[in-house]
């Protein structure tokens, strides 16, 4: 039980990222549009959790219990890579870099879904100052990127279908506990132990997972 409500504290911290984003900027994100971001994420991880269930079906228990330790462990590596770029992209604005330099950072072989990870305002297409559904959609699929991959593994290494129901719900809750936190406080870097802890818990689990 411990394992699910880590996993997905872990795989929902990037809501509480967005909804700070939104909640500095004012932008208001409606609960059809929120809906939306569920959907996308909870559709996202029963796809790949299936995924997963059929290739243990396949697998020895052991073998697919290290798999799913290793899927766990390239999953932190990829948060912590995105989080270094973040950092670096923020250390360079405040040095005044050119924006050619700033679009540089970002990992644009990966295209638009990246972009919004890494400045969730960007879903916000046309400034209007509201995520409607269609760009919510944009928004969940990229919120959703991370549990394709936390889904295969949590099924791998036998973690039962209880993520799917509590990752979509904390990326809502987070999502709205961000927002308000955002409109009272304002602007306010993320603290560099907020942006490591997540990633550092999955690569720990992935490990655990392997011994």
């Amino acid at each position: 039980m411990w394992s699910v409500a880590v996993l997905t504290l872990a795989l929902s911290v990037d809501g509480l990222i967005v909804g700070l984003s939104y909640g500095w900027r004012k932008i208001r994100i409606p609960r059809r549009s929120l809906g939306i971001v569920a959907l996308c994420t909870l559709t996202g991880i029963s796809i790949s959790m299936s995924l997963g269930q059929l290739m243990g079906d396949l697998m020895p228990p052991v073998a697919a219990r290290a798999l799913g330790g290793f899927v766990l462990i390239c999953l932190g590596l990829w948060q912590m890579l995105l989080g270094w770029l973040e950092n670096r992209r923020q250390a360079l604005r405040k040095k005044g870099a050119h924006p050619q330099v700033l679009a540089r950072q970002r990992l644009r072989s990966l295209g638009i879904a990246v972009q919004v990870l890494q400045e969730p305002a960007y879903a916000d297409r046309d400034h209007s100052g509201i995520i409607e559904p269609k760009e919510a959609l944009l928004l969940g699929v990229a919120l959703g990127l991370d549990t394709l991959a936390a889904g295969l593994a949590a099924s791998l290494v036998g973690l039962g279908w209880m993520l799917v129901v509590t990752v979509p719900v904390g990326l809502v809750i987070l999502i709205e506990l961000g927002i308000i936190i955002g409109q009272k406080r304002g602007r306010a870097p993320v603290s560099s132990w907020g942006a490591v802890a997540p990633p550092a818990v999955l690569i720990l689990m992935g490990l655990l997972k392997l011994i």
